[in-house]
């Protein structure tokens, strides 16, 4: 039995479908990929461990395609900053760039995000998460309000916290 049949009751049909993966998860991904040391240690994942991020990434493995968007990516990007420059660029270029080739990247125009009603209340990035999702893949996030927004709009969704703290 796969971990996500204890938190979605129709996990089977978005293995093949897809998984789109939010920001917290994917960062903690690349971290993880990149040194699995460093994770107790960059200050945007020491929330989790060793044991989290083989959590995420054997449950990744489960999916035919682990999608993403422009805007997710480029706000793990951001985040990455907060390595030093010598350390960012290799986790860029070692870590985040090899796991982009293997995502499915989905884009919708920003200025067509800005007139959905997600855009108001969850921002860019986000809004991103919830128009690309719709009816095509499982959510991963550690987001409250995303998490609450997208089972609010039955949008299928498993809150990462849930998987590393059952």
């Amino acid at each position: 039995m796969n971990i996500l049949e204890n938190y979605i009751t129709d996990a089977d049909k978005y293995y093949n479908k897809g998984i789109l993966v939010d920001t917290g998860p994917l960062l903690l991904l690349v971290v993880g990929l990149y040194d699995q040391g460093k994770i107790e240690q960059f200050p945007r994942t020491r929330v989790h461990t060793i044991e989290h991020f083989n959590i995420l990434n054997s449950l990744l493995a489960d999916f035919r395609k682990v999608v993403t968007t422009p805007h997710i990516l480029t706000e793990v990007c951001d985040l990455l900053g907060k390595f030093s420059a010598p350390i960012k660029e290799d986790v860029l270029l070692k870590s985040l760039a090899p796991c982009m080739d293997r995502m499915e990247e989905k884009y919708i125009e920003s200025s067509e995000l800005g007139k959905t009603p997600s855009f108001r209340t969850l921002g860019l990035a986000d809004s991103s998460i919830v128009n690309n999702a719709k009816g095509k893949y499982l959510v991963l996030t550690e987001d409250l309000p995303l998490y609450d927004h997208l089972k609010k709009n039955k949008i299928a969704a498993v809150n990462f916290a849930h998987l590393c703290y059952p």
